[in-house]
């Protein structure tokens, strides 16, 4: 069995860093501009699920064991998700990020693979106010990534 070089705790620890002065935004009257520098996903979000749907409609997680962390704050994001028995499927990556009505473009320069070099286009609702559901576009199916703010 392979295990990754992150424990659950140090992934967080390490994301944690600098974040405390975080602002809390009221999804009910946030702005969703680009001009804006607070937006309504601004904050520090901790992985819940991760799916990936095939052409044939079939859904399966996108590994068994998954740790992960999504930060929003001035107009820029960070994401890591860090597979623990398949390390193929961990990946990280950073950049300013745009939105356009319920889109979110996250515009890669940092990044782990070559692949994710790209601006990744992803829809985004909110089940409430501290669970955030980000879906979109990944190889020739779907990913739908499910966020509980920190």
């Amino acid at each position: 069995m392979k295990y990754s070089i992150f424990t659950k705790q140090a992934l967080f620890s390490t994301l944690a860093i600098g974040m405390s002065q975080l602002a809390y935004v009221d999804v009910s009257n946030a702005q969703t501009n680009t001009n804006s520098t607070k937006t309504i996903l601004d904050g520090s979000w901790r992985l819940s699920s991760m799916e990936y749907i095939d052409q044939s409609g079939r859904t399966t997680p996108w590994c068994a064991i998954t740790y992960g962390a999504l930060i929003y704050k001035n107009n820029y994001m960070y994401t890591t998700v860090n597979c623990a028995n398949d390390l193929n499927k961990s990946f990280t990556y950073s950049g300013p990020f745009t939105i356009q009505g319920q889109t979110v473009f996250h515009h890669a320069q940092k990044y782990s693979h070559i692949n994710l070099k790209k601006v990744h286009k992803r829809n985004f609702k909110f089940k409430d106010r501290n669970h955030l559901i980000l879906s979109g576009a990944l190889g020739d199916g779907f990913v739908v990534v499910r966020w509980v703010r920190k």
